[in-house]
């Protein structure tokens, strides 16, 4: 069982307070965004922040990164730039 599952088998009801009203703004867009409930959202973040949502970590440039094809040339160098040298880690 992941960690994400357990906090699902155990969810709880709570409440929290004092949210700022950015917070509460992103949490709206987000959800409206996705069509999710802001519930859902909350519950998101707070496993993220907690370190048991299986997520990636995200810096918010992967729609930026796009999922172009440069060819088999680009290919080729993201290759050759995979190669390790073990001369240079002595």
């Amino acid at each position: 069982m992941n960690a994400s599952n357990k906090c699902t088998v155990l969810a709880k009801q709570i409440t929290v307070r004092r949210v700022g009203g950015q917070c509460l703004k992103a949490a709206r867009e987000h959800s409206k965004e996705r069509g999710i409930p802001v519930n859902a959202v909350w519950v998101e973040a707070l496993e993220r922040g907690l370190g048991v949502s299986e997520d990636k970590p995200r810096n918010g440039l992967e729609a930026l990164a796009g999922d172009s094809d440069f060819g088999a040339e680009w290919t080729g160098y993201l290759e050759e730039l995979r190669q390790v040298n073990p001369e240079d880690w002595k």
